[in-house]
């Protein structure tokens, strides 16, 4: 499985993108959006991307 289809995934079954956007933004001056570093974060662990470690 891709990492795009697993987002599709995701998406279908948890509505994970909606999810994700929920979360509360607690840096003041953040370089990155959020939901690429959780994105990056939670994917690269749940897909072991070599990456990432």
């Amino acid at each position: 499985m891709s990492r795009r289809q697993f987002e599709v995934y995701l998406d279908k079954v948890f509505d994970f993108s909606y999810q994700v956007a929920k979360l509360p933004e607690g840096r003041l001056s953040p370089s990155h959006p959020w939901k690429k570093v959780f994105d990056a974060v939670f994917l690269g662990a749940a897909c072991q991307f070599p990456n990432v470690h």
